[in-house]
This record gives C-alpha cells, sequence and structure tokens, in this order.
C-alpha cells in the first residue's frame, strides 16, 4: 500500500523509483552536481554535470544528450 501523501522529498523519490521504475536507483542524472539531492538515496549509476566537483562524476551537456543510437 502507497501513501498519497508523503512527508519527505527521499519518501517521494522512493515512492517515484518503486512505482514507475520498479528499481531502487536512477541509472542517470545528468544535473548531479555534488550529489546533495541524494542525501538517504542510492546515488544514480551515472553521474554527469556540466560542471563536474567529483572525480566520479562524468562532464556532460544536458543541450546535448546522446543514447548510443536510441
Amino acid at each position: 500500500m502507497y501513501k498519497t501523501v508523503y512527508d519527505n522529498d527521499i519518501e517521494i523519490i522512493t515512492a517515484i523509483l518503486e512505482l514507475h521504475l520498479k528499481q531502487d536507483r536512477f541509472q542517470l542524472d545528468p544535473t548531479f552536481s555534488t550529489g546533495k539531492f541524494y542525501k538517504g538515496l542510492k546515488e544514480p549509476e551515472i553521474k554527469g554535470d556540466l560542471y563536474p566537483q567529483r572525480d566520479d562524476v562524468v562532464k556532460m551537456d544536458t543541450n546535448s544528450l546522446e543514447f548510443g543510437g536510441l
């Protein structure tokens, strides 16, 4: 049973992941920055940002994302 009203952002994001993506994390966040949004959540598999601030974040521009033949 899922609530229709959530108490915080983590509960909302967790419900979205469970209901719509059937997984426990996002695959990609092209606007990851420092990852503060994911406090209390699993970080995405692929983290990107126009100006990466961490070693595990890939430089990526949301205006020209490529998805290998999609």
